[in-house]
């Protein structure tokens, strides 16, 4: 179920959150699929009689899980997708009365459709098939070993696959979580990735400007929802619980904008209780929030030295083997399937733009450093050399500045003096010799003081 209404009212209260993407935006990106949404979906299409409707087996049993699954997986890899499928494990205890409930639901939607085919309602089967739906172990068991067999990584969650893949984007091992579940935000998902699997494969849901517009998902930002609702983790996770979740009842008369409200004005559900007329609003006899609550902030999962990420290399005589020989695929067909895989698996290797661009550039950075040590050791080698090169040089310069100054000292003198001698000769050419003495003997003690 996930959380009830929490993408709509994320859509009209924290609009910018949520934004469309083409299929190609997630070139080169790491996604954890929730792997058991994935088969529900295909085993409802032979329900629906889509593209898959009329695959088995020569024993009768379904196979278009198994086709829809390898087909879609290579569709994605066309696009550059790295594929990491997460399978559910046990259910939490929580969970019992809500898988309860479910096993209620359709048990009665069995009963209906049995009615339907009875009066030849088409509507009605169609409608009541898909509630019938049921992923056996038996199936999870075939994905997973198909999955191996093309190379793609498999991860067993022990609990919910959600939480598992919310995991992974926290600590940076996947860019986004695949599910339709909203519930994959309050495990903290860093991204959700919804429609991905309707539009990777089936033609039916191409509108008439699909082939212009490519496949469009829906990309959810959990940032933006906490930014744009002004909400913190633990706000946003008391939220939802009251919103609705599988792990507990909730206050019967609130919805999602009642809940958002009193949170803003209590912060969580403790002070909710506390203040809400409980004549105007029914608080569960047994309300497990707290239960809740941690099953939201700790779940279940693999921890971080425990997953092994591997992309392997297809094993095809294998591969050939389970889909031809045991499930009775068209060996044409495997063939192509095959052929598919292996250029698909050159597509997922290549790196995105950004990547490529912060890759180049820190290589740019560490080669100028390289080159600048390099440098700085080169002329430490030669700086003893250069130094005493420079202290000649201004010594020499010092020198010469000196005597230029000395020279112009010199000079200024002389003019001095001979304009002197003239002034004397003009007035008394009768002293001229001890005149020309006088002169001598100051320019011998002008010389003798430089």
């Amino acid at each position: 179920m996930g959380i009830k209404g929490l993408t709509k009212f994320i859509a009209d209260t924290a609009p910018n959150a949520i934004k469309e993407i083409k299929i190609e935006n997630l070139m080169g990106r790491v996604v954890a699929i929730d792997a058991s949404m994935s088969l529900y979906q295909f085993i409802i299409a032979i329900r629906d009689g889509d593209q898959y409707g009329n695959l088995m087996n020569e024993s009768g049993e379904t196979t278009s899980h198994i086709s829809g699954l390898m087909s879609r997986t290579i569709k994605l890899m066309e696009n550059g997708l790295k594929p990491i499928y997460v399978f559910d494990g046990a259910p939490p205890e929580l969970k019992g009365s809500e898988l309860e409930k479910r096993g209620e639901k359709r048990q009665k939607a069995e009963e209906l459709l049995l009615k339907a085919k009875e009066e030849g309602n088409l509507e009605e089967i169609k409608k009541q098939s898909g509630r019938t739906v049921r992923v056996t172990k038996k199936q999870n068991e075939e994905a997973k070993r198909l999955l191996t067999l093309m190379g793609i990584p498999v991860i067993e969650s022990p609990c919910e696959a959600e939480a598992q893949c919310a995991f992974l984007t926290k600590y940076d091992m996947a860019h986004a979580t695949a599910t339709e579940d909203a519930d994959a935000l309050v495990f903290g998902t860093k991204i959700l990735i919804r429609n991905l699997n309707a539009n990777a494969s089936s033609n039916k849901n191409k509108n008439k400007n699909s082939s212009k517009r490519g496949y469009i998902l829906t990309e959810i930002n959990l940032e933006q929802v906490l930014k744009g609702l002004k909400l913190t983790m633990d706000e946003f996770i008391d939220f939802c619980i009251l919103c609705g979740c599988d792990y507990c009842d909730t206050i019967k008369g609130i919805g999602s904008k009642t809940a958002y409200n009193l949170i803003k004005e209590y912060n969580c559900i403790e002070n909710i209780i506390k203040n809400i007329d409980q004549n105007k609003y029914q608080v569960p006899a047994n309300f497990k929030y707290v239960e809740a609550r941690q099953s939201f902030i700790n779940p279940k999962v693999l921890e971080k030295s425990e997953v092994k990420i591997d992309w392997c290399e297809p094993k095809i005589e294998e591969l050939k083997t389970f889909l031809i020989k045991e499930h009775n695929f068209n060996e044409v067909r495997v063939t192509n399937y095959i052929t598919r895989l292996l250029k698909a698996r050159k597509v997922t290797t290549q790196r995105r733009l950004d990547t490529f661009f912060t890759t180049c550039t820190k290589k740019s950075t560490k080669l100028i450093i390289e080159e600048s040590q390099k440098e700085l050791l080169k002329a430490k080698g030669k700086g003893k050399k250069r130094e005493m090169n420079d202290n000649s040089t201004k010594l020499n310069a010092k020198k010469k500045k000196t005597n230029i100054k000395d020279e112009k000292k010199n000079n200024e003198k002389m003019d001095e003096l001979k304009n002197k001698s003239d002034e004397n000769l003009v007035k008394d050419e009768d002293d001229q010799d001890d005149y020309g003495q006088n002169l001598f003997d100051e320019k011998t003690n002008s010389e003798s003081d430089c």
